[in-house]
């Protein structure tokens, strides 16, 4: 291999962590993306120590950090910043955004008793949105699990609220 570029580098597990020093030798023509603050597949054996540690591994990298973001508004990376700078394991880094004047809402925390009241709570919020004369398409809701969506849907429908799942399967 001449080249090889590794994407999502955070979530590698030790056997592709091996494949990828041995697909390389000694050329050492590695280039890695990845973000430590993003690894989420340690269930699955991901090794955050494989990014952490590249620059020890090849001291003659260049490490470039990403630290600009198009995506969010400054109150969510205000709010990204001070959850992931209590990582004990990880680069340091500060997000800040790329647009200038991109205000928005602060960011809001509600912490649900069960799949009910959370299913509520969102309906209520559509609702509210609705009210102010806003358009339904605007509106995306994202939930972690198929069965949220069950109770997602029947609240819903309770509310009369317009809806079509994406990438799923409905309950109703």
């Amino acid at each position: 291999i001449r080249y090889l570029l590794v994407d999502e580098y955070q979530d590698t597990n030790f056997a592709q962590y091996q494949l990828v020093k041995l697909l390389v030798g000694t050329r050492r023509s590695l280039t890695v993306v990845g973000d430590d603050d993003q690894s989420i597949y340690g269930w699955r054996g991901a090794k955050i120590s494989h990014i952490l540690d590249f620059p020890k591994f090849y001291p003659d990298c260049k490490v470039v950090k990403l630290e600009e973001n198009y995506r969010s508004t400054p109150q969510i990376l205000a709010l990204a910043n001070s959850v992931i700078s209590k990582n004990t394991k990880r680069h340091a880094k500060v997000l800040r955004p790329g647009v200038k004047n991109n205000e928005g809402p602060l960011p809001q925390v509600f912490i649900a008793e069960d799949e009910n009241e959370e299913a509520e709570y969102v309906c209520q919020q559509i609702s509210r949105y609705l009210g102010d004369g806003k358009k339904g398409s605007d509106i995306a809701v994202l939930y972690r699990s198929n069965g949220i969506g069950a109770f997602m849907e029947a609240e819903l429908r309770k509310n009369h609220i317009p809806y079509q799942i994406s990438g799923g399967t409905g309950f109703f």
